[in-house]
Protein backbone atom coordinates (compact mmCIF):
# COMPACT_ATOMS: atom_id res chain seq x y z
CA UNK A 1 0.00 0.00 0.00
CA UNK A 2 1.43 3.48 -0.97
CA UNK A 3 1.73 6.40 1.37
CA UNK A 4 -1.46 8.15 0.39
CA UNK A 5 -3.46 5.07 1.92
CA UNK A 6 -1.15 4.97 4.76
CA UNK A 7 -2.79 8.50 5.01
CA UNK A 8 -5.93 7.89 4.97
CA UNK A 9 -6.20 5.28 7.26
CA UNK A 10 -4.45 6.99 9.55
CA UNK A 11 -6.65 9.90 9.25
CA UNK A 12 -9.45 7.49 9.55
CA UNK A 13 -8.50 6.00 12.44
CA UNK A 14 -7.97 9.62 13.94
CA UNK A 15 -11.38 10.60 12.87
CA UNK A 16 -12.58 7.21 15.11
CA UNK A 17 -10.69 8.54 18.10
CA UNK A 18 -12.28 11.81 17.96
CA UNK A 19 -15.66 10.05 17.48
CA UNK A 20 -15.04 7.82 20.66
CA UNK A 21 -13.40 10.61 22.80
CA UNK A 22 -17.08 13.02 22.06
CA UNK A 23 -18.76 9.45 23.03
CA UNK A 24 -17.03 9.37 25.68
CA UNK A 25 -17.29 12.79 26.57
CA UNK A 26 -20.63 13.25 25.83
CA UNK A 27 -21.22 9.85 27.82
CA UNK A 28 -19.31 11.44 31.41
CA UNK A 29 -21.69 14.56 30.83
CA UNK A 30 -24.28 12.35 30.94
CA UNK A 31 -23.44 10.55 33.76
CA UNK A 32 -22.21 13.18 35.49
CA UNK A 33 -26.13 15.08 34.72
CA UNK A 34 -27.53 11.72 36.08
CA UNK A 35 -24.99 11.48 38.86
CA UNK A 36 -26.25 14.91 39.67
CA UNK A 37 -29.86 13.98 39.97
CA UNK A 38 -29.03 10.99 41.41
CA UNK A 39 -26.66 12.03 44.42
CA UNK A 40 -23.37 9.69 43.24
CA UNK A 41 -20.22 10.68 44.28
CA UNK A 42 -17.62 12.28 42.33
CA UNK A 43 -15.04 10.18 43.17
CA UNK A 44 -17.07 7.30 41.32
CA UNK A 45 -16.83 9.52 38.10
CA UNK A 46 -13.27 9.55 38.35
CA UNK A 47 -12.41 6.16 38.49
CA UNK A 48 -14.52 5.56 35.47
CA UNK A 49 -13.17 8.63 33.56
CA UNK A 50 -9.04 7.14 34.68
CA UNK A 51 -10.43 3.49 33.08
CA UNK A 52 -11.59 5.07 30.08
CA UNK A 53 -8.19 7.18 29.32
CA UNK A 54 -6.40 3.94 30.57
CA UNK A 55 -8.46 1.84 27.70
CA UNK A 56 -7.71 4.64 25.24
CA UNK A 57 -4.10 4.65 26.06
CA UNK A 58 -4.34 0.70 25.10
CA UNK A 59 -6.04 1.52 22.02
CA UNK A 60 -3.63 4.14 20.77
CA UNK A 61 -0.14 1.71 21.46
CA UNK A 62 -1.33 -1.36 19.95
CA UNK A 63 -2.67 1.38 16.38
CA UNK A 64 0.80 2.79 16.65
CA UNK A 65 2.15 -0.87 16.44
CA UNK A 66 -0.19 -1.86 14.03
CA UNK A 67 0.91 1.02 12.16
CA UNK A 68 4.62 0.06 12.65
CA UNK A 69 3.65 -3.87 11.69
CA UNK A 70 2.66 -2.01 8.29
CA UNK A 71 5.00 0.06 7.89
CA UNK A 72 7.09 -3.07 7.73
CA UNK A 73 5.65 -5.07 5.78
CA UNK A 74 5.22 -2.48 3.00
CA UNK A 75 8.92 -2.29 3.14
CA UNK A 76 8.90 -6.08 2.91
CA UNK A 77 7.03 -5.66 -0.01
CA UNK A 78 8.80 -3.56 -1.82
CA UNK A 79 11.69 -5.46 -1.65
CA UNK A 80 10.15 -8.23 -2.43
CA UNK A 81 8.76 -6.61 -5.97
CA UNK A 82 11.95 -5.20 -7.23
CA UNK A 83 13.39 -8.34 -6.50
CA UNK A 84 11.07 -10.15 -8.58
CA UNK A 85 11.25 -6.90 -11.28
CA UNK A 86 14.71 -7.31 -11.62
CA UNK A 87 14.63 -11.36 -12.12
CA UNK A 88 11.73 -11.16 -14.95
CA UNK A 89 11.05 -7.42 -15.91
CA UNK A 90 7.99 -9.02 -18.09
CA UNK A 91 5.93 -10.47 -15.43
CA UNK A 92 2.60 -8.37 -14.16
CA UNK A 93 3.45 -6.88 -10.87
CA UNK A 94 0.67 -4.90 -8.84
CA UNK A 95 1.34 -2.01 -8.09
CA UNK A 96 2.66 -0.91 -4.63
CA UNK A 97 0.04 1.48 -4.14
CA UNK A 98 -3.00 -1.35 -5.00
CA UNK A 99 -2.15 -3.84 -2.41
CA UNK A 100 -1.20 -3.71 1.04
CA UNK A 101 -0.12 -6.67 2.72
CA UNK A 102 -0.23 -7.00 6.59
CA UNK A 103 1.75 -9.33 9.30
CA UNK A 104 -0.19 -12.54 9.33
CA UNK A 105 -1.15 -12.48 12.90
CA UNK A 106 -3.00 -8.88 11.65
CA UNK A 107 -6.15 -8.41 9.38
CA UNK A 108 -5.63 -8.34 5.88
CA UNK A 109 -6.76 -5.75 3.82
CA UNK A 110 -6.69 -5.49 -0.14
CA UNK A 111 -7.79 -3.19 -2.13
CA UNK A 112 -7.29 -3.35 -5.67
CA UNK A 113 -9.59 -1.61 -8.78
CA UNK A 114 -11.50 -3.53 -10.78
CA UNK A 115 -9.33 -3.20 -13.62
CA UNK A 116 -6.43 -3.86 -11.71
CA UNK A 117 -8.49 -7.24 -10.93
CA UNK A 118 -9.36 -8.12 -14.62
CA UNK A 119 -5.79 -7.58 -15.59
CA UNK A 120 -4.25 -9.64 -13.39
CA UNK A 121 -7.13 -12.50 -14.21
CA UNK A 122 -6.48 -12.00 -17.99
CA UNK A 123 -2.73 -12.08 -17.65
CA UNK A 124 -1.31 -15.39 -17.79
CA UNK A 125 1.26 -16.65 -15.46
CA UNK A 126 5.15 -16.26 -16.69
CA UNK A 127 7.08 -19.73 -16.47
CA UNK A 128 10.72 -19.18 -17.88
CA UNK A 129 11.25 -22.59 -17.78
CA UNK A 130 8.30 -22.76 -20.77
CA UNK A 131 10.17 -20.01 -22.27
CA UNK A 132 13.28 -21.61 -22.59
CA UNK A 133 11.66 -24.62 -23.84
CA UNK A 134 10.29 -22.59 -26.46
CA UNK A 135 13.01 -20.41 -27.50
CA UNK A 136 15.20 -24.48 -27.63
CA UNK A 137 12.41 -25.38 -29.61
CA UNK A 138 12.50 -22.26 -32.26
CA UNK A 139 16.38 -22.96 -32.02
CA UNK A 140 16.17 -26.58 -32.89
CA UNK A 141 13.37 -25.73 -35.77
CA UNK A 142 15.88 -22.95 -37.31
CA UNK A 143 18.77 -25.33 -37.69
CA UNK A 144 16.77 -28.26 -39.56
CA UNK A 145 15.95 -25.19 -41.58
CA UNK A 146 19.35 -24.58 -42.27
CA UNK A 147 20.04 -28.05 -42.59
CA UNK A 148 17.55 -28.87 -44.82
CA UNK A 149 18.65 -25.39 -47.37
CA UNK A 150 22.17 -27.25 -47.30
CA UNK A 151 20.91 -30.23 -48.26
CA UNK A 152 19.31 -28.72 -51.31
CA UNK A 153 22.46 -27.17 -52.01
CA UNK A 154 24.33 -29.87 -51.92
CA UNK A 155 21.62 -32.35 -53.93
CA UNK A 156 22.16 -29.25 -56.56
CA UNK A 157 25.55 -29.33 -56.65
CA UNK A 158 25.82 -33.44 -56.72
CA UNK A 159 23.17 -33.71 -59.51
CA UNK A 160 26.02 -30.60 -61.60
CA UNK A 161 28.68 -32.93 -60.74
CA UNK A 162 26.51 -36.24 -61.94
CA UNK A 163 25.83 -34.76 -65.11
CA UNK A 164 29.22 -33.33 -65.77
CA UNK A 165 30.53 -37.00 -65.07
CA UNK A 166 27.79 -38.11 -67.76
CA UNK A 167 28.68 -35.84 -70.21
CA UNK A 168 32.20 -36.67 -69.79
CA UNK A 169 31.54 -40.43 -69.96
CA UNK A 170 29.81 -39.79 -73.18
CA UNK A 171 33.18 -37.97 -74.60
CA UNK A 172 34.99 -40.98 -73.09
CA UNK A 173 32.64 -43.57 -75.13
CA UNK A 174 32.73 -41.33 -77.68
CA UNK A 175 36.87 -41.36 -78.23
CA UNK A 176 36.82 -45.64 -77.31
CA UNK A 177 34.46 -45.47 -79.95
CA UNK A 178 36.74 -43.85 -82.10
CA UNK A 179 39.84 -45.78 -80.77
CA UNK A 180 38.00 -48.91 -81.60
CA UNK A 181 37.76 -48.12 -84.87
CA UNK A 182 41.39 -47.24 -85.09
CA UNK A 183 42.28 -49.96 -83.40
CA UNK A 184 40.55 -52.66 -85.57
CA UNK A 185 42.20 -51.04 -88.89
CA UNK A 186 45.29 -51.50 -87.00
CA UNK A 187 44.38 -55.17 -86.11
CA UNK A 188 43.88 -55.86 -89.53
CA UNK A 189 47.49 -54.50 -90.44
CA UNK A 190 48.97 -56.51 -88.09
CA UNK A 191 47.35 -59.80 -89.24
CA UNK A 192 48.56 -58.66 -92.51
CA UNK A 193 52.04 -58.20 -91.08
CA UNK A 194 52.17 -61.56 -88.91
CA UNK A 195 50.67 -63.34 -91.99
CA UNK A 196 53.75 -61.98 -94.31
CA UNK A 197 56.37 -62.40 -90.97
CA UNK A 198 55.45 -65.96 -90.72
CA UNK A 199 57.41 -68.00 -93.19
CA UNK A 200 58.19 -71.36 -94.23
CA UNK A 201 61.41 -72.74 -94.85
CA UNK A 202 61.94 -74.88 -98.59
CA UNK A 203 65.05 -76.28 -98.57
CA UNK A 204 67.43 -77.18 -101.89
CA UNK A 205 70.20 -78.89 -103.32
CA UNK A 206 71.70 -77.20 -106.74
CA UNK A 207 74.16 -78.57 -108.86
CA UNK A 208 76.18 -76.66 -111.26
CA UNK A 209 75.34 -76.57 -114.90
CA UNK A 210 71.81 -78.73 -114.48
CA UNK A 211 68.57 -77.22 -115.39
CA UNK A 212 66.35 -74.84 -113.49
CA UNK A 213 64.98 -76.64 -110.23
CA UNK A 214 61.50 -75.26 -108.78
CA UNK A 215 61.67 -73.89 -105.32
CA UNK A 216 58.48 -72.39 -104.17
CA UNK A 217 57.48 -69.40 -106.31
CA UNK A 218 60.72 -69.40 -108.43
CA UNK A 219 63.10 -71.48 -109.99
CA UNK A 220 66.69 -71.67 -109.11
CA UNK A 221 69.78 -72.55 -111.14
CA UNK A 222 73.42 -73.09 -110.15
CA UNK A 223 76.23 -71.58 -112.25
CA UNK A 224 79.30 -71.48 -109.23
CA UNK A 225 80.25 -73.24 -106.80
CA UNK A 226 83.83 -72.66 -104.86
CA UNK A 227 84.35 -74.77 -101.70
CA UNK A 228 87.54 -73.28 -100.84
CA UNK A 229 86.34 -69.51 -100.89
CA UNK A 230 82.94 -70.53 -99.86
CA UNK A 231 81.04 -68.44 -102.22
CA UNK A 232 78.37 -69.13 -105.60
CA UNK A 233 76.41 -67.50 -108.36
CA UNK A 234 73.27 -69.00 -109.32
CA UNK A 235 70.13 -67.50 -111.57
CA UNK A 236 66.85 -66.91 -110.07
CA UNK A 237 63.84 -67.16 -112.39
CA UNK A 238 60.86 -65.24 -111.75
CA UNK A 239 58.80 -65.93 -114.79
CA UNK A 240 61.24 -66.77 -117.65
CA UNK A 241 64.26 -64.28 -117.34
CA UNK A 242 67.20 -65.01 -115.59
CA UNK A 243 68.14 -63.08 -112.10
CA UNK A 244 71.97 -63.60 -111.29
CA UNK A 245 72.90 -63.10 -107.78
CA UNK A 246 76.84 -63.06 -107.89
CA UNK A 247 79.27 -64.10 -105.80
CA UNK A 248 77.18 -65.15 -102.86
CA UNK A 249 78.95 -65.92 -99.46
CA UNK A 250 78.12 -69.13 -97.39
CA UNK A 251 75.42 -68.76 -94.62
CA UNK A 252 74.95 -64.93 -96.16
CA UNK A 253 70.88 -64.00 -96.51
CA UNK A 254 70.03 -63.00 -100.41
CA UNK A 255 66.49 -61.13 -100.40
CA UNK A 256 64.46 -61.82 -103.67
CA UNK A 257 61.70 -59.22 -104.33
CA UNK A 258 59.08 -61.19 -106.42
CA UNK A 259 56.83 -57.75 -106.37
CA UNK A 260 56.11 -54.27 -104.67
CA UNK A 261 53.08 -55.38 -102.54
CA UNK A 262 54.31 -59.13 -100.97
CA UNK A 263 57.10 -59.43 -98.76
CA UNK A 264 60.60 -60.35 -100.50
CA UNK A 265 62.24 -63.74 -100.18
CA UNK A 266 64.71 -64.68 -98.41
CA UNK A 267 67.53 -67.26 -99.62
CA UNK A 268 70.49 -68.45 -97.67
CA UNK A 269 73.37 -71.31 -98.56
CA UNK A 270 74.04 -73.33 -95.91
CA UNK A 271 76.88 -75.95 -97.58
CA UNK A 272 78.81 -74.55 -100.58
CA UNK A 273 81.27 -77.51 -102.43
CA UNK A 274 83.29 -77.33 -105.47
CA UNK A 275 80.24 -78.12 -107.92
CA UNK A 276 77.22 -78.32 -105.74
CA UNK A 277 75.25 -75.74 -102.94
CA UNK A 278 72.55 -76.54 -100.04
CA UNK A 279 70.44 -74.37 -98.71
CA UNK A 280 66.83 -73.30 -98.09
CA UNK A 281 63.90 -70.10 -99.10
CA UNK A 282 62.67 -68.83 -96.62
CA UNK A 283 59.14 -67.79 -98.36
CA UNK A 284 55.54 -66.95 -96.35
CA UNK A 285 53.15 -69.10 -95.49
CA UNK A 286 50.69 -68.29 -98.30
CA UNK A 287 52.63 -68.18 -100.98
CA UNK A 288 54.48 -71.43 -100.03
CA UNK A 289 54.34 -74.05 -102.95
CA UNK A 290 55.84 -77.56 -103.72
CA UNK A 291 59.75 -77.89 -102.29
CA UNK A 292 61.67 -80.17 -100.83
Amino acid sequence: MGDFDVYALRRAVVGLLVVIVVAVVGYLGYKQTVAADSGESVSQESREIAQIQAQLSVISQRLDGMEKERQADLDHVRRTDSAKASADSKQPVPAPSQVIVVHPKQPQFIVSPASAVQNAQAQPAHDPAQERALAGLQQGVGSLQQGLGNLQEESASNREAWQAAVNRLADVAGQVGSQDGKIIADQEKLNQFLAQSERTALSFELRRGSTPEPVGPIRLSLQTASEKNGRYTLCVYLQDSCVQVRDRAEHEVVQLATSKDAAPLELIATRVTRDQITGYLEVPKAGASGGR
